[in-house]
């Protein structure tokens, strides 16, 4: 049961991280400038609610970063090095580490709105049965989809959030994540 409890939260994350990852901002061709599809001010960090909605056609400007980062963590954040030489024998070898530091965290559903940091560790094998070889910059791509994806999950399992428990569940939730997403790869996740 506990499998499918994490399944669920791990599809709706999916889910709703596409309505807030779309990449672009979108205006109303027939508004001033900064006006959203329905009417109201572009909020790039916005989930929506003040008329952001989309409209038939992105603006043709290049939407600019934070518009194209919206709730997402980059891959820049995971600088893995090697810790395990991978000898080339057998199914698997080899392993990478990565510490993401002063990973920023907001909470936004109190007023004022809460904010944090955590550093998250992140450790991939370099060769599995099931992915192959992974180079450094596909673990760090992997990890960012992790973070990305937990920290909703995490941030919504509680009302609010003491920053050192929120950190310390953020790990145990990106390891499960790991799991579900990646399953046989065999990554792991701390953070504090």
């Amino acid at each position: 049961m506990k499998r499918l409890a994490w399944f669920a939260a791990l599809l709706l994350s999916c889910l709703s991280a596409c309505s807030i990852n779309d990449g672009q901002c979108w205006v109303d061709p027939g508004q001033a400038d900064g006006i959203g599809a329905g009417g109201g001010p572009i909020a790039p960090y916005s989930t929506g609610g003040l008329g952001d909605a989309p409209g038939k056609e992105p603006q043709d400007a290049p939407a600019p970063p934070e518009c194209n980062s919206i709730g997402t963590y980059d891959a820049s954040l995971f600088k893995f090095s090697t810790t395990v030489v991978d000898d080339g024998e057998g199914m698997g070898g080899g392993y990478r580490e990565a510490t993401a530091t002063g990973v920023k965290f907001v909470d936004g559903r109190q007023d004022p709105p809460a904010s944090w940091t955590c550093s998250v560790w992140v450790g991939i094998p370099i060769r599995t049965e099931k992915y192959g070889t992974i180079s450094a910059d596909r673990a760090a791509a992997i990890a960012a989809d992790v973070l990305t994806g937990t920290a909703s999950i995490t941030m919504h399992s509680r009302d609010t959030w003491i920053p050192a428990l929120f950190c310390a569940q953020l790990g145990k939730d990106m390891t499960k994540y790991f799991q579900a997403a990646y399953g046989g790869l065999g990554a792991s996740a701390r953070a504090q």
